[in-house]
């Protein structure tokens, strides 16, 4: 889990949400007292994917963001 979330703060943005839902879901639990929602998440190899949720500008977030190396997401169920 360490290695994911290191993987997580070094994601860059793509510029939109790039893929529709796939079948690998993460269930990403923030802290209680954040203002974040991240709505409905999903993977594929690189990449995880927000549809949904809210950033801490209170501004809708959705996007697919890159993650530093092609982390195949299959290999954690």
């Amino acid at each position: 889990m360490t290695i994911i979330k290191g993987y997580l703060k070094q994601a860059k943005y793509a510029g939109g949400l790039s893929i529709k839902p796939g079948h690998i879901t993460l269930d990403i639990e923030l802290k209680d007292n954040t203002v974040l929602k991240s709505g409905f998440v999903y993977a594929s190899t690189g990449s995880i994917h927000f549809d949904g949720g809210i950033d801490k500008f209170n501004r809708r977030l959705i996007g697919t963001f890159y993650l530093p190396t092609k982390l195949n997401f299959d290999n954690y169920k």
